[in-house]
C-alpha cells in the first residue's frame, strides 16, 4: 500500500468511491470492514512507515518552516541532495515544519534504519559533505551540531530534556516539525482527525458544545470569550444541519 484510500485487497472498501463510516478507525486501528492478515499487515505496515517506525533506508527531515527557509534550508536541501547523488546514496528526503526551536534552524534530522531519529541544528551548506559522511557512512553522530535525539539511544540528550522544550507540553502542535505536514497519510498514522471522526458519528451537538465548555476553550480574538459559549448561543437547528452536512 502507497496510501491509506488504495485498496489492499478486494474485500477493501474504504475508498474515495466507496466511502466508509468508519474510515479513520480503518486508518488507526483497521482494518475493521473484514479479518484478513495479509490485508491487516498492509496497513499496520503502512502506518509504521508513516511514522518512520519501519523503513528500509535513511530518511533525512528538513526544517522547512518559515524560520527555516529563512536560515537557508533550502540551500541546505540542494546540497544535500548534490551530495547524495554524488555518493550514490539511496535516501528519502523530507520536508517538515518547525519543531519550535527557530534560533537553531536549519534543523535536519538523520533517521537510519532501526535507530533513532536524531536533530542537528544549525546546518549550513559547508556542513553538508561531513554531515552526510558522518551520519550516512560511518553510521556515527555529527556532534559539532547534534541538537538531541527523538528517542534514547546512541549517547544523545533527548530532545524532551533541551533545555529550551524541556517545560514545555504540546499538544495541539505535537506533531509539528515531526511529521510531514502535506501528507493527510501521515497526518491519519498519528491519530489525526480522531476527533472529528468521534464528533460526526457519535455526540449530539448538545454534547459538543458541552465537552467545549467543560473544556474551557477560549478564543483569541483578546476578549478570552468561551468557544462553548459562543456555539451554545447559536441554534441548535443550525448546529444540527451544520454537522449534518459535513456527515454527508
Amino acid at each position: 500500500m502507497r496510501d491509506f484510500d488504495q485498496l489492499c485487497c478486494e474485500k477493501c472498501w474504504h475508498t474515495t468511491d466507496k466511502p466508509c463510516e468508519h474510515f479513520i478507525q480503518c486508518c488507526t486501528e483497521g482494518p475493521l470492514c473484514h479479518h484478513d492478515e495479509k490485508c491487516e499487515h498492509e496497513i499496520t505496515s503502512l502506518r509504521k512507515r508513516l511514522k518512520y517506525e519501519e523503513q528500509d533506508h535513511p530518511i533525512i527531515m528538513i526544517g522547512m518552516g518559515t524560520c527555516g527557509l529563512a536560515s537557508g534550508a533550502a540551500k541546505v536541501k540542494e546540497a544535500i541532495e548534490s551530495e547524495l547523488k554524488k555518493l550514490n546514496i539511496e535516501v528519502t528526503i523530507e520536508g517538515t515544519g518547525c519543531i519550535g526551536y527557530c534560533a537553531v534552524e536549519p534543523i535536519v534530522d538523520i533517521k537510519l534504519p532501526g535507530k533513532d531519529r536524531i536533530s542537528y541544528q544549525e546546518i549550513t551548506v559547508k556542513d553538508v559533505p561531513r554531515f552526510i559522511k558522518t551520519t550516512l557512512i560511518d553510521k556515527e553522530v555529527y556532534k559539532e551540531k547534534v541538537l538531541g535525539s527523538h528517542g534514547k539511544s546512541n549517547g544523545v540528550i533527548s530532545l524532551k530534556q533541551v533545555p529550551f522544550f524541556e517545560h514545555q507540553q504540546k499538544i495541539v502542535l505535537a506533531n509539528c516539525g515531526i511529521v510531514n505536514p502535506i501528507s493527510i497519510d501521515a497526518y491519519l498514522a498519528h491519530r489525526g482527525f480522531k476527533a472529528f471522526d468521534k464528533v460526526l458519528r457519535l455526540m449530539k451537538p448538545e454534547e459538543v458544545v458541552k465537552e467545549i465548555l467543560d473544556s474551557g476553550l477560549r478564543g483569541r480574538g483578546g476578549g478570552g470569550f468561551p468557544t462553548g459559549k459562543k456555539m451554545g448561543a447559536r441554534s441548535k437547528t443550525k448546529i444540527r444541519s451544520e454537522i449534518s452536512y459535513l456527515q454527508r
